[in-house]
């Protein structure tokens, strides 16, 4: 079944209602699951969005209609992501068109993969000319935000 991400933001009538969100994103989940899904994982997140549900659900139609019933309660909005499993990515990814360049048979992809050293567990950037070298942000300032002593 497609794997979907639901985040969501509580609106003022949520944020409100603090105190019935728990129960709330249970009704949802138990909502979720009657339309053939199934919930892997609730959380509540910090920065843009307040809380994330993973889930698998039976198609598309199924969690737009999701979305749509969630958002329409006005606790909360909602933006849902259809995710891909590393083994889905990889058969999409064969059906790209090759992307050659002079002097390389490799496709877009494949040079990407090989500068990643996917396996290897590092990441590592061949750019050629790469430094680590900061300029200073002003005249007068250091890297670390000092400015040099005035006689």
């Amino acid at each position: 079944m497609p794997i979907y991400i639901t985040l969501c933001k509580r609106t003022a009538k949520g944020a409100a209602n603090m105190r019935d969100s728990p129960e709330r994103i249970k009704k949802n989940m138990w909502a979720f699951e009657a339309t053939g899904g199934k919930v892997t994982g609730l959380y509540a997140v910090m920065r843009e969005y307040h809380d994330a549900g993973i889930g698998e659900g039976p198609g598309d139609e199924a969690a737009v209609a999701f979305s749509l019933a969630t958002s329409a309660l006005r606790n909360v909005t909602t933006t849902t992501l259809r995710a891909f499993t590393i083994d889905e990515l990889a058969d999409i990814a064969k059906r790209l068109p090759q992307c050659e360049t002079e002097g390389s048979q490799r496709s877009g992809f494949d040079r990407l993969h090989a500068r990643l050293r996917v396996g290897t567990g590092k990441r590592r950037a061949r750019t050629a000319g790469y430094s680590r070298r900061v300029p200073a942000r002003s005249w007068g300032e250091s890297i670390v935000g000092r400015a040099p002593a005035h006689g």
